[in-house]
């Protein structure tokens, strides 16, 4: 069962991960009127300027690292029903750069806006609905990487962003997914944006650890030296000396499918010893210039928390996913 565990290290993350990918890129066709109209209310509109400075910092390319309390000014540039375009002016000391950020909607909005003043109103209110649930997302991711760094661990701009994407999933053989545009899928990711709520943090971490348990997870402070997905090898608990405690620091659930819940986690280092193995690492690696320096290793792992019966419906689905939450509540 150990195969259905994988594990990526901050190299192997970097390596893989295509941030140009994850910036798609807004219609090409030319902006109407309208669209135009509802960039400059957003631009000029107090009471938005603060989501859109956060939508600015967690949809970033994590090679920018935005910093909210730097940013100076942002603006709309481009907006369609795919998506928006954000210019971000960042200063540092007394110089300042431009920063372009595409964001993408999460739900499609109608391409009718302009051909009515009824459209464009639904337009806009399709728009701001996005928005909302992006700044919910951004504000989660804000906080996370905050108490990320409180943590003091290696790389945590690029842990935050493997954790934060869906990049890499390789789901076990026996994985199921739901059919397309189907009420079941429709549940599966009501329940998956339900779970990931701030308040079933605490369930959802509980539940990853048992998973983690579950599919006989070790965690191997040699992991680092490799690179690609690794699937460890199944071993005996306390058969190699270079196993470490660890703890999940956060997680959250990248997809439901009728037969389970695959979780994301951060895993970190949980050992006195972390800290002189990092300085090790540190005096071995005096290319990352001295940035690891006694700060622990996080890494990122997935892993499958299968039902014991694959649903079929609504109902059967919010039975199996709240039975698996009642076995860690």
């Amino acid at each position: 069962e150990m195969d259905d565990v994988q594990e990526y290290t901050y190299n192997s993350y970097k390596n893989n991960y295509d941030y140009t990918s994850s910036s798609s890129s807004l219609s090409s066709s030319s902006h109407s009127a309208a669209q135009h109209h509802i960039a400059e209310q957003l631009t000029h509109d107090t009471d938005k300027v603060g989501s859109i400075a956060r939508l600015a910092v967690a949809f970033s390319d994590p090679n920018t690292a935005l910093d909210l309390k730097q940013i100076e000014h942002v603006q709309v540039l481009k907006v369609d029903h795919h998506g928006m375009e954000i210019s971000a002016v960042v200063c540092e000391d007394e110089s300042c750069v431009t920063v372009l950020v595409p964001v993408t909607f999460p739900h499609e909005c109608g391409s009718e806006a302009g051909a009515s003043q009824g459209g464009q109103h639904m337009m806009e209110e399709c728009i701001l609905e996005n928005i909302a649930e992006l700044d919910h997302q951004a504000q989660e991711y804000i906080h996370q990487h905050d108490q990320t760094h409180n943590l003091h661990i290696r790389d945590a701009d690029y842990i935050l962003q493997a954790f934060k994407s869906s990049d890499h999933i390789q789901y076990p053989p026996n994985w199921i997914e739901s059919p397309p545009l189907s009420r079941l899928e429709s549940e599966c990711k009501s329940v998956q944006s339900l779970l990931n709520d701030e308040s079933f943090q605490s369930e959802v971490g509980a539940l990853a650890m048992m998973t983690l348990e579950k599919n006989g997870y070790q965690h191997d402070k040699d992991m680092s030296d490799m690179d690609g997905v690794v699937r460890e090898k199944e071993r005996t608990k306390g058969s190699s000396p270079s196993l470490l405690p660890f703890v999940i620091y956060r997680a959250r659930v990248v997809t439901i499918g009728p037969g389970g819940i695959y979780f994301r986690m951060i895993v970190v280092d949980d050992d006195d010893d972390a800290d002189a193995d990092a300085d090790a690492d540190n005096d071995a690696n005096a290319d990352n210039g001295g940035a690891y320096n006694g700060k622990r290793r996080a890494t990122i792992v997935d892993a499958p928390y299968m039902f014991g019966k694959s649903a079929t419906d609504g109902a059967s689905l919010r039975s199996a996913v709240l039975a698996a939450v009642g076995t860690v509540s």
